[in-house]
């Protein structure tokens, strides 16, 4: 069983939901989603966070399904679960995933199609990859999708990534940082910089606030 947190700003509401699925070994404590957490509450935002079961079960070898059909489950049951607050704006609801988790969330855009926006953290696309491999969501999406990126990030090449934005049907947006696959390191031909990456990491939920803010129905 997936380990999972649903949180919602004070209030009464009703509140617009971001569904964010982790990365393969990014769990749901680390700084990209402790940020989202911070900024999103703030501004009147509720989060679902959770960690894979397989990564709950084995943090250090434990591997997702060969389809990912069980954790499109584990996604979908956490969209179930939120559905049933009534605090849930259920006109804005958003879906989003790092890493491996985008690419479960572009499942979940192909198959619910009353979802109001995507977020996908740090994609998967390496050089030749066809774009619809993973993301066959994002390009037939009804609903407008983030994709956003570090720039030093050797899992997404950028071409690959303005590849997929281009196919997209619906709105797609692109967003690069400064950073590697975490979003919050230096790049590798400047290290001395790594602290001050952190601020990189803020205006990345920025970023995403302002997309939800914007979608929202």
């Amino acid at each position: 069983m997936s380990h999972y947190l649903i949180e919602f700003p004070a209030g009464k509401g009703p509140f617009p939901v971001l569904l964010m699925a982790p990365g393969l070994r990014y769990d749901m404590q680390r700084p990209v989603f402790e940020t989202l957490r911070t900024e999103l509450l703030a501004h009147g935002i509720a989060i679902v966070r959770w960690n894979w079961a397989f990564y709950t079960s084995d943090a250090v070898a434990g591997l997702p399904s060969a389809d990912l059909s069980d954790e499109l489950a584990e996604m979908e049951f956490m969209l179930a679960e939120v559905l049933k607050d009534v605090r849930t704006d259920q006109r804005s609801v958003f879906v989003g995933g790092k890493s491996l988790g985008s690419i479960v969330a572009s499942q979940l855009l192909h198959k619910q199609k009353y979802i109001a926006g995507g977020i996908l953290l740090t994609p998967l696309c390496a050089v030749g990859q066809a774009a619809d491999q993973y993301y066959t969501g994002v390009i037939h999406a009804s609903c407008p999708v983030l994709l956003i990126a570090g720039d030093d990030d050797p899992h997404c090449d950028m071409q690959a990534l303005y590849d997929l934005a281009r196919l997209a049907r619906g709105k797609c947006l692109v967003t690069v940082f400064s950073g590697d696959h975490q979003l919050e390191y230096a790049s590798r031909h400047d290290i001395a910089t790594m602290p001050e990456k952190r601020a990189d990491l803020s205006l990345m939920a920025a970023t995403v606030t302002a997309f939800i803010d914007r979608y929202r129905r």
